[in-house]
């Protein structure tokens, strides 16, 4: 009983500085507010995803000139051996993360798991659990049967879309908590030390479920349900190969780094 009126207490008290501090705001502030978030979320998606269609450019373009220079024979087995090279350092690299991991206090560790659980549970809910079937892409089943699998909710778009909300969802977070009261509950400054650290690391698993469900929807074995909302009409490889293209581009977004600061 003292520990669930404690609780309560603390929650009660969350509460009312939550309100207080939206209290701060007039009304004429919210859509100020409201659209000077949504302006920053909207221009950090746009700067990172610069960033990563850069690096991936400059990436592909090395490769492309390393394959005409040295020619496709020998660039392909230079290729396959790193792969090989790769797969065998994998658990000299499990180690080394293991070894790391037990060298941390008690309270990195915790830290340490909470994120990946986060990463974990933000990558599942957006590829739609493990058969990933519905999830982030799959939300336009509300619009109708006859709306699934448009072209916005399964693309990169999506992604987009879901970058721009977390970056969003983070900036009015900080925007409020700028408005608390003097000797506010540590669990504000918990939380939003938390969103800052980890906010990169959701927004990659979001990328990374958006594009393992997208890969499960090319159905490359088999016959996938094809897009809707297109213009004209397309043969079914050609579907594949769109899902499987967003699906790389997902994946790619999930795996290159953006070189943006997190703010």
């Amino acid at each position: 009983m003292p520990a669930i009126s404690l609780n309560q207490t603390a929650a009660r008290q969350i509460a009312s500085e939550l309100k207080l501090a939206c209290g701060r705001f007039t009304l004429g502030d919210w859509p100020r507010l409201l659209a000077r978030c949504a302006t920053a979320a909207c221009l950090d998606t746009a700067v990172a995803k610069k960033n990563q269609a850069v690096r991936i450019g400059s990436k592909l373009q090395q490769t492309w000139r390393r394959y005409r220079d040295e020619g496709f024979g020998q660039s392909l087995r230079h290729d396959l051996q790193s792969t090989k090279e790769w797969a065998v350092s994998v658990p000299g690299r499990l180690k080394s993360i293991i070894e790391r991991f037990r060298s941390m206090t008690r309270g990195q560790q915790a830290n340490e798991v909470a994120n990946s659980l986060l990463a974990w549970i933000i990558f599942w809910a957006s590829a739609g659990g493990a058969d990933l079937e519905g999830g982030l892409p799959d939300a336009d089943l509300m619009l109708g049967i006859d709306d699934h699998r448009n072209f916005i909710s399964h693309s990169i778009f999506l992604g987009l879309g879901a970058e721009v909300g977390l970056r969003f969802a983070a900036g009015l977070f900080d925007e409020i908590c700028d408005r608390l009261p003097p000797g506010h509950s540590k669990a504000w400054d918990t939380s939003r030390a938390f969103l800052r650290a980890n906010k990169h690391r959701a927004i990659v698993a979001i990328w990374a479920g958006i594009g393992a469900h997208f890969l499960k929807d090319a159905a490359l074995l088999g016959t996938p349900k094809p897009y809707v909302w297109l213009p004209g009409s397309m043969p079914i490889d050609a579907h594949k190969a769109l899902f499987a293209a967003n699906s790389a581009a997902s994946f790619l977004m999930a795996t290159v780094p953006d070189s943006h600061p997190s703010r």
